[in-house]
């Protein structure tokens, strides 16, 4: 795989990572969006070893086995407990997307803290792999950037940029 592939591949995670991190997404977003940026980490490191997988049934939770049993063999046991957690998230994400019931507040924080766990250690076995990427590979800061309170002109009337509503607004 080109190390360049590999790169923006796990650059769309980190932005991923970004998105399942903001404020206000209800917990089902939250829980989808954690575990796509932990399964785009996994397929940059799939790829970064110079494979690929198919889409079939049962290819997240291949990739995911793939990566543990390497993670096993490297002797990365952080790494494996982050993956176990990874798959349970899997799991729990498809129930998320395919049972009515809705995901919690307490799951769309487990889907975080999951993410938070896996991201760094994917990131160490990636630089591991792909040294020539070294400070290339963007870090993912688990805590959001602060919103900035957009300013009342003197007319009073509040305007906000599109990443920014005014409370009641959408919010």
């Amino acid at each position: 795989m080109v190390p360049a592939e590999v790169l923006a591949i796990w650059q769309k995670g980190v932005r991923t990572a970004v998105d399942a991190m903001l404020p206000a997404l209800n917990p089902d977003t939250v829980v989808n969006l954690a575990y796509q940026a932990q399964m785009q980490a996994a397929l940059a490191l799939l790829q970064a070893r110079g494979l690929r997988t198919h889409t079939q049934a049962g290819h997240h939770a291949k990739v995911i086995k793939v990566l543990r049993s390497y993670a096993k063999q490297e002797e990365h046991p952080r790494f494996v407990e982050a993956l176990d957690q990874f798959d349970a998230l899997r799991q729990a994400r498809a129930t998320s997307v395919y049972n009515a019931d809705p995901a919690t507040e307490g799951d769309a924080e487990w889907a975080r803290t999951t993410m938070r766990a896996m991201l760094p250690e994917a990131l160490r076995a990636l630089q591991t792999l792909l040294p020539s990427l070294g400070a290339t590979l963007p870090v993912f800061a688990s805590t959001p950037a602060p919103r900035v309170k957009p300013e009342i002109p003197s007319s009073g009337t509040q305007h906000a940029t599109p990443s920014q509503p005014v409370k009641g607004e959408g919010t």
